[in-house]
């Protein structure tokens, strides 16, 4: 049966409050159970991990973090998430393979898929890496001279 759209957004915006002002990072979805409990919302583990997907929440080296991106200053999500990306491959004519900081591989991606770069076909996410798929070498090229820019370099 789904949700009440009223009951899930209040979770939501609830999950958003408690992960930004609080003091102690969270690191099991549990604690964030256990948080929205004391805030009178009843949640179970299953649909807080559910929420944290759809929120764009990640976890990095241990802590689920929010997405920069939201914030003033950022021309394109993956501004925001660029310092996440450790190396970058061309692995073929029409892929790149970028490693990212332990954790980091899902937050890469959703700010790349949100970035809506024309010469992206698409990209998939592991735990630390993704892997952009580009439709020939002249968009790959472009992505490439797009990531370097991003992530200022020359």
């Amino acid at each position: 049966m789904p949700a009440d759209p009223k009951v899930l957004a209040r979770r939501r915006e609830a999950i958003l409050k408690i992960l930004k002002e609080e003091k102690q990072p969270i690191e099991q979805q549990a604690d964030l159970v256990e948080r929205l409990r004391l805030e009178g919302i009843q949640a179970t583990q299953s649909s807080v991990s559910r929420d944290l997907r759809a929120l764009g929440v990640i976890r990095v080296q241990g802590y689920y973090e929010l997405p920069e991106w939201a914030e003033e200053g950022h021309d394109s999500p993956f501004d925001a998430v660029a310092h996440f990306v450790r190396l970058v491959k061309p692995v073929n004519p029409c892929h790149i393979l970028l490693v990212t900081r332990q954790g980091a591989g899902h937050l890469v991606n959703q700010a790349l898929e949100d970035s809506g770069w024309d010469e992206l076909l698409g990209t998939v996410a592991g735990i630390n890496s993704v892997l952009v798929l580009t439709d020939n070498t002249i968009e790959q090229r472009m992505f490439y001279e797009r990531l370097k820019r991003y992530r200022r370099e020359e």
